[in-house]
């Protein structure tokens, strides 16, 4: 027997081609607690994650080698440096490179093979590493290099050909293609890749040998026929290698001394020989040992190359803010889950610049990438088109030459994006290559359409919102202010408005910055604001981008759809009604009134709207909200309407005549026509004396037509295209006009007395102000199609007895201060939803009213109304009641039958008493009650379950009910008006005591409002969560 192999006997079997602590099986307690404290993660039953990196990151995974048993501390004292202070020298390469993960592996390595231990072949070992290794997402966002000692090289080499042969046989799994393909470089130190002649020390050993320890007999076919294997898949990939290779000899307890891996097994591409044993040789004593700095320098050169070879990496703004600040890598990949992400928003808002922010962070886990940028703009019919974008592929970061065809990118992992689709072709091509790669290709694309987004399976769209205003003024100062120095006051200020204007759209803020850059005449800043509300299409060289692509998309619209747009950035962002509101102040026109007026004047309304919803030209709105247009699209919208004719607003008649009588303006095409005298509309002008017939005109409230501009009546009625009428304070000469029959909107103010409406007319919306009108014309009641009707008349006298014929009419403000009655055919407008009368004579209501039976709204100020008709509890849709009635002394019983009632105001100064029934309404949500007579509320009020918020502001209120406690979902609670009957004594000033006897309701409000003024509140405050 060799005299090496005698010394062994009764020595602990060698741990050559293992983990190199020749002296010891376990690592000694207090070197391993030492080891342990660079916080290793546990991810895994054999993956350890020693640091991570944000970002684009590297995976350097780790591999120890064979041991003598189950050594569960291996992956920590395999890389253990020899530094005075023993330290896991893995954590050095973190410190130095952020950027990299740091990953070490363990496994059954035993050499030993007993009951527990020394089982596993390699195949299984290198199977569940693989699988565990996937887990913990390696190579799953960037480059992977695999770092291996001794016998652990070997395992490398398994993992590798297992992960290609799952690809092999038609097993397209995208963790492990991700991973092969991710895998960049290979590093070995002391690995026997021909196999080691120490293991024939090991065949004289009396013990049952590990299933691994074969691998690494010299001669063995096993190994042989991996290595084969191996090279081919290295070349396939173009995996880069390097190795150090030992020259000291090692000493073993068992009194071997020798080189275990000798230079002819060792030795692969980018080889170094060192002056180190075989455990020392992955043992560096500090970061100047040559073999750490070969290992660096193979990490740093295969990072360049990645960076280099990426040709196909998009150009970043070097400001990044908003959305694109926030993006994250772990987001992007939920939001790819569906295999598509489609970016979609208005032009300018950012969507090409998050598109390639996505590839960017995604393009190196695939093979194969492509972006296309502006793929509509790219020529050619449909198979150019498909030449040109295949043009654009690459592989591995480096464009491929020749460019390949569909049939070449069969079966291939692909990342494409595609910028800026607009046409069916850009479609029908992403579906090819969808057919034709893999299921783990991913697809990135970005519309103005989101009609085009829809067209494409498996997609998850993601709406690009503009930039917070704090966002804008960083993204324009620096763009601007590169110096990032301090702006003078003036400058400032005009940064501000200038940055206000832009409207959050990146592109807008950057054309406009960059124009700005380096500028300090004051008159130009200044000037700059006007010019981009007033959208002059971009003259002004250096700002054409601002306005050219907007009006690009304006231009590919169909024609209904242009008119559509141009209607909602123009005239429907104006207020519905002149100086009054439907209820309370101003309001604009909601979605589902403008669509009313578009159907007739259109048709296939809501296929239009959707068109520019979709090509996000208008903002997707809820039906019951106002129209929302971008900024920039309203200035737009104004700018094309006023350019092409197409709207016509005056300040006076007589410049109305001079532009329509210069030749330019084709009447026939005039859509929009408001003539808004300045002269005599004015709330605040100074009296005026007609000498005709000696009468002050002051302010908008006109009592003389001598001082009207009569209108020229033969050009308007002429104008077949006249779609929406605003008159104010303007008046055609006395006679019969009537109005043109394409007319779905007139709002007249002083205005319209001698105007009657053609039979058939399709108006929709009627506004009339004039306090002259004593009866309604008698063609108002054959407007079959109006919806919409607000008559303001001072001396209207009386409803016309078939005012019913309104059948279609929704909605209804009427504010006549000398009408007394409403005639029995009110009951007739049987589709009618908002009724809003402001009418101080009226002293009833019709009994019809209860035939009402669509009415949601109704808001009556009659302070003459003494009583409600019977038939009001009727009214099963009402959901709003508002009654500002001070002669209403009493509620009908039937009153309690509005179930559907959810909001309920009462200012009624002689109402007594709140009937029992009220406790019916069991959807009511809002009560507001300001009765100065009203001295109790009914025992039943606790009944109502859904009270939210509550008002109580009754002078005479003595006592409230006990059942107040019982308001469970009361949330809010207004005490303004108590009188001294709440108090405990007359002569006390703590007007609360008595309301703080219910401490269940204080258990659900948020606020509580009270007027009473006393310091001694402060000791309720025992309700913390009360807002007082």
């Amino acid at each position: 027997m060799d005299p090496r192999t005698q010394a062994s006997m009764g020595f602990p079997c060698p741990r050559g081609l293992c983990s190199p602590d020749p002296r010891s099986q376990e690592i000694e307690p207090s070197r391993a607690e030492s080891l342990r404290k660079c916080r290793w993660k546990q991810k895994s039953d054999s993956v350890h994650e020693l640091s991570s990196a944000s970002g684009k990151r590297t995976d350097v995974v780790f591999f120890h080698g064979l041991q003598l048993g189950p050594a569960h501390e291996a992956h920590l004292s395999t890389w253990k440096s020899r530094s005075d202070t023993p330290e896991v020298w893995l954590k050095w390469l973190h410190e130095d490179n952020p950027s990299l993960r740091i990953i070490a592996v363990s496994y059954d390595a035993s050499m030993k093979k007993d009951s527990k231990n020394g089982r596993m072949d390699i195949f299984q070992v290198s199977e569940n590493l693989l699988h565990e290794l996937i887990m913990a997402g390696v190579g799953k966002t960037g480059p992977v290099i695999f770092v291996g000692h001794s016998f652990g090289g070997i395992i490398v080499k398994e993992i590798c050909r297992q992960a290609h042969l799952t690809r092999s046989l038609g097993e397209d799994i995208p963790a492990e293609t991700t991973l092969l393909q991710n895998l960049r470089g290979l590093f070995y130190f002391g690995v026997p890749h021909r196999g080691s002649s120490f293991t024939d020390v090991l065949e004289e050993i009396n013990f049952e040998k590990g299933e691994l320890v074969d691998y690494v007999k010299v001669f063995s076919k096993d190994l042989a026929r991996l290595n084969d294997v191996f090279d081919r898949l290295c070349e396939k990939y173009e995996w880069r290698v390097a190795g150090v290779g030992e020259s000291l000899p090692t000493l073993l307890p068992n009194g071997f001394f020798g080189v275990i891996v000798d230079e002819a097994s060792a030795r692969c591409r980018d080889f170094i020989v060192v002056k180190e044993d075989h455990f020392s040789i992955c043992q560096p004593a500090s970061k100047t040992s040559t073999s750490y700095l070969h290992l660096v320098n193979f990490i740093d050169k295969i990072q360049v190359k990645v960076k280099k070879t990426a040709t196909d990496e998009q150009a970043l703004p070097k400001i990044q803010v908003g959305r694109l600040k926030s993006l994250e890598g772990e987001e992007i990949q939920q939001l790819l889950e569906k295999g598509t992400l489609g970016f979609w928003g208005m032009v300018g808002v950012g969507k090409t610049t998050l598109c390639k922010a996505v590839f960017n962070d995604l393009w190196n886990e695939f093979p194969y990438t492509l972006f296309a940028e502006g793929v509509k703009r790219i020529p050619g019919d449909e198979k150019e088109f498909e030449e040109t974008v295949l043009s654009f592929v690459h592989h591995k970061g480096k464009k491929m030459a020749p460019a390949p065809n569909l049939v070449q990118l069969r079966g291939k992992k692909l990342l494409v994006a595609f910028d800026d689709v607009e046409k069916e072709r850009e479609i029908d091509l992403l579906r090819k290559l969808s057919r034709l790669s893999t299921e783990s290709s991913r697809y990135i694309v970005t519309s103005q359409n989101r009609q085009m987004l829809f067209k494409i399976d498996s997609i998850h769209i993601y709406e690009v919102e503009r930039l917070h205003w704090e966002d804008s003024k960083l993204l324009f100062k620096k763009l601007a202010f590169p110096d990032n120095q301090p702006l003078p006051k003036w400058q400032q200020e005009c940064m501000e408005d200038v940055v206000q204007k832009c409207g959050g759209l990146p592109l807008t803020l950057e054309v406009v910055a960059n124009y700005l850059k380096g500028c300090n005449s004051k008159d130009v800043w200044q000037q700059l604001p006007n010019y981009l509300v007033n959208a002059e299409h971009g003259e002004t060289v250096g700002l054409d981008k601002v306005w050219m692509l907007p009006k690009i998309s304006y231009d590919n619209l169909r024609p209904e759809a242009k008119q559509m747009f141009l209607e909602a950035a123009t005239f429907f962002q104006e207020r519905l009604v002149e100086n009054h509101g439907w209820r309370h102040g101003q309001r604009l026109w909601t979605l589902s009134e403008a669509k009313l007026l578009w159907s007739m004047m259109y048709g296939n309304e809501a296929l239009h709207w959707r068109t520019l919803v979709d090509r996000s030209l208008v903002s997707d709105v809820p039906e019951d909200s106002a129209i929302r247009v971008h900024e920039l699209l309203k200035r737009l919208g104004h700018s094309l309407a006023d350019t092409d004719g197409f709207k016509i607003r005056v300040d006076s008649v007589g410049n109305l005549i001079k532009i329509l009588h210069d030749g330019k303006c084709k009447i026939k095409n005039v859509h929009t026509l408001q003539v808004v005298c300045k002269e005599t509309s004015s709330q605040f002008l100074s009296p005026k004396l007609c000498i005709r017939c000696f009468l002050f005109q002051s302010g908008w409230i006109s009592r003389c037509e001598h001082l009207f501009e009569h209108l020229p009546s033969d050009s308007i009625c002429n104008m077949e295209s006249l779609r929406f009428l605003q008159l104010v304070d303007c008046e055609f000469e006395e006679g019969k006009v009537i109005l043109p029959r394409s007319v779905v909107v007139f709002s007249s103010q002083n205005s319209g007395k001698y105007i009657s409406f053609p039979e058939s007319s399709p108006l929709v919306y009627l506004s009339m102000k004039a306090f002259k009108i004593e009866r309604l014309p008698e063609s108002v009641c054959g407007l079959s199609n109006l919806r919409f009707l607000h008559l303001e008349a001072g001396n209207l006298l009386s409803l016309p007895d078939n005012f019913g014929n309104l059948k279609k009419l929704q909605q209804l403000k009427l504010v006549a201060q000398r009408l007394k009655e409403l005639p029995a055919s009110f009951g007739w407008l049987e589709d009618l939803r908002k009724v809003h009368l402001d009418c101080d004579q009226l002293k009833c209501l019709p009994e019809t009213i209860g035939l009402l039976r669509q009415l949601q709204e109704l808001n009556l100020g009659c302070d003459k109304l003494v009583s409600l008709p019977l038939s009001i509890g009727q009214l099963v849709a009402l959901q709003d009641l508002s009654l500002r009635c001070n002669a209403l002394e009493e509620l009908p019983d039937p009153f309690g039958a509005l179930v559907g009632l959810r909001k309920l105001e009462l200012q009624c100064d002689e109402l007594l008493h709140i009937p029992e029934s009220i406790a019916s309404l069991k959807q009511l949500r809002e009560l507001i009650l300001l009765c100065r007579k009203l001295r109790s509320l009914p025992q039943s009020f606790g009944e109502l379950e859904a009270l939210q918020d509550l008002c109580l502001q009754c002078d005479s209120l003595e006592s409230l009910p006990d059942s107040l406690d019982d308001l469970q979902a009361l949330q809010k609670l207004n005490l303004k008006r108590l009188c001294s009957g709440l108090s405990d004594t007359s002569e006390s000033k703590v007007e609360y005591v008595t309301v703080f006897a219910y401490p269940g309701v204080f258990r659900t409000i948020e606020t509580f409002e009270l007027h009473v003024g006393n310091p001694e509140l402060n000791e309720y405050y025992q309700y913390s969560e009360l807002r007082v």
